[in-house]
């Protein structure tokens, strides 16, 4: 798991401390599945896809939402990804 969020990252990494948030408690969950997880920071730049679909979650409805194209708003950062 990849995020610009140091302090998450540090915080999913420390299992001995109670959390009382249920998303922490969920990830931790998953973790414990039969698969290798690591939890890494990585820059902010390197994360700009992820970040604008973030911002995009605040103003859509709850609920799933199914692109079959990258939103507009990440178009042009998922081209500049392509290798030339």
């Amino acid at each position: 798991m990849e995020s610009d969020c140091g302090r998450a990252i540090q915080t999913l990494k420390d299992r001995g401390i109670r959390h009382d948030v249920s998303l922490v408690q969920h990830i931790w969950d998953l973790m414990n599945i039969q698969w290798e997880v690591s939890l890494r920071v990585i820059n902010r730049e390197s994360n700009k896809v992820a970040d604008a679909l973030a911002n995009l979650a605040w103003k859509l409805s709850s609920g799933f939402h199914d692109f079959v194209d990258p939103p507009s708003c990440v178009s042009s950062l998922v081209m500049a990804d392509l290798p030339d």
